[in-house]
């Protein structure tokens, strides 16, 4: 009997709150747009942080690809120009981190990530651009049951002479949400 009364005063508390337009379930999130330095892989010191974890949302150094730690993306000096480098080609196969790059794309503009895989670059430099927004699948995360997390940046300021870029990103929390802003919040 009592079971049966938690269940009811349950599904009333449910109601209740569906009653009030409110998703009892629906994850929510808060952006919290950071900005970041990335350096280099081409820059002579050593130590410098080349690489950029999306889920952690900070550089990372990139001593050696396959010892690194987790990361995303990496930047490098290729032809005289600054370019976003995917896991892979520093030889990381085991990674599914890609880039989708939309020029003219203003960052609070981009709402979503692109569903079409075709859209994300994994097997080529991506060239660093003003103006454009870029969209990123992380690596698949273990730690999250194997799922994927979708997050943007844009580049604030670059030097090919110093080698590096100043990026402002933003990253959904939630696995495999490829919302790139919080949904609105229900009063």
């Amino acid at each position: 009997m009592r079971f049966a009364v938690s269940t009811a005063a349950s599904v009333v508390i449910l109601v209740l709150g569906a009653g009030c337009g409110a998703d009892s379930f629906r994850q929510t999130w808060t952006a919290f747009p950071e900005q970041a330095v990335i350096f280099s892989l081409t820059r002579e010191e050593g130590n410098l942080a080349s690489g950029f974890d999306m889920i952690q949302r900070g550089s990372r150094r990139i001593e050696a690809p396959g010892n690194a730690e987790a990361w995303d993306f990496a930047l490098d000096t290729q032809g005289g120009l600054l370019v976003f480098l995917p896991p892979p080609l520093l030889g990381i196969r085991d990674s599914n981190a890609a880039i989708a790059p939309f020029p003219g794309m203003e960052f609070d503009e981009l709402l979503k990530a692109p569903r079409d895989d075709d859209l994300y670059i994994s097997d080529q430099p991506i060239p660093v651009e003003f103006g454009t927004t870029y969209v990123v699948r992380t690596r698949e995360d273990p730690t999250f049951s194997n799922c994927f997390f979708f997050g943007k940046f844009v580049v604030m300021e670059s030097s090919v002479q110093d080698g590096t870029v100043r990026i402002l990103f933003d990253t959904n929390p939630l696995c495999e949400d490829r919302d790139l802003v919080p949904p609105p919040v229900d009063n």
